[in-house]
């Protein structure tokens, strides 16, 4: 009785400690290489890598841009901030509107016509947007 009690301890113990692990990095910063860029109607989907971790940034398109500004690169490293679409969702009244089991989305709707999902088989488990790009322009001065 007392093994099985020992037993269940420790299963709630590490269940609850991976779970805080995850929910830390659900916002990530740091030097980023890009790996491949893709379009999706309106949508760029900019693949990067920071160590081993893959990640999948969205950032909407801009027609017409007559700025003139650092294009993101496929092969060039940048300094970005990545905020999660999982963490970031949606409030009414203050209250954040979450799933009950992230796991359960696969894909999330940008506008009308356009889904984007995560790729599991890529090792790709959230979308990420980030404040450092717009279209493909990258925003954000080095110090």
């Amino acid at each position: 009785m007392r093994i099985a009690i020992l037993i269940i301890s420790i299963f709630f113990f590490g269940c609850n400690t991976k779970k805080s692990t995850i929910e830390a990095k659900s916002n990530d910063s740091g030097i980023f290489l890009i790996t491949k860029l893709e379009e999706l109607n309106n949508w760029n989907i900019i693949y990067a890598k920071k160590e081993t971790k893959k990640y999948k940034i969205i950032t909407g398109k801009i027609l017409n841009s007559n700025n003139a500004c650092e294009t993101i690169k496929v092969g060039k490293k940048y300094n970005l901030d990545l905020n999660s679409r999982k963490e970031n969702v949606p409030e009414i009244n203050g209250i954040k509107i979450k799933p009950v089991n992230n796991i359960d989305i696969e894909c999330y709707t940008y506008d009308i016509e356009t889904d984007i999902c995560i790729e599991p088989d890529n090792d790709i488990y959230d979308l990420y947007h980030t404040n450092d790009i717009n279209g493909l322009c990258y925003l954000k001065k080095e110090e």
